[in-house]
């Protein structure tokens, strides 16, 4: 793959990349992070890649693979660094037009984006990878069945199990 096509990928799939990446990592700086990470990656391996196979896929999948990488080399630390010794350290000081809509719908609706993101975020990750993957990344149940390196039947599992959860815990909040 030239230069040229790589750009034209990140153009076009770009947007929905980071956002898997943001989604991912939980913050907006650690998903800017991630989709940096990834674009040098992509980057690095521009010669090995066919433009005509899906590199949407392969770039989602890249990022996955560096956040696990990244999750594994965190819990490493921390086993060896307890994390009480990390906050006795943050203690001291180290730190490492028209149709506009109504506020009260905007205040509402972001209210319920809010309560499902982070229903989304306390599902298990085998729920959560992908229904992220599925609904903020737009992939199909065959791309993310690659990337998992998974069956298809069991990402379709998943996405229902998931949803029922979702479903589940939002109604169980509402009623509160």
């Amino acid at each position: 793959m030239n230069e040229e096509q790589l750009n034209r990928v990140i153009s076009s799939h770009g947007a929905d990349i980071l956002r898997f990446c943001r989604i991912t990592a939980g913050s907006r700086e650690d998903g800017d992070e991630l989709y940096q990470d990834t674009m040098l990656t992509l980057l690095e391996k521009q010669e090995q890649l066919d433009h005509q196979q899906n590199v949407k896929s392969y770039a989602i999948s890249v990022a996955l693979r560096l956040w696990q990488n990244r999750k594994r080399k965190i819990a490493r630390r921390l086993r060896l660094v307890p994390q009480e010794s990390l906050e006795a350290l943050a203690d001291l000081g180290y730190s490492g037009p028209d149709n506009t809509p109504d506020p009260e719908e905007i205040l509402l609706h972001r209210q319920q984006l809010q309560q499902i993101r982070q229903t989304v975020a306390c599902l298990p990750e085998k729920y959560r990878l992908p229904i992220q993957l599925y609904y903020s990344a737009g992939l199909t149940v065959a791309a993310i069945a690659q990337i998992l390196r998974l069956p298809q039947n069991t990402v379709k599992s998943r996405l229902h199990r998931g949803k029922q959860i979702i479903r589940k815990e939002l109604e169980e909040t509402e009623h509160d």
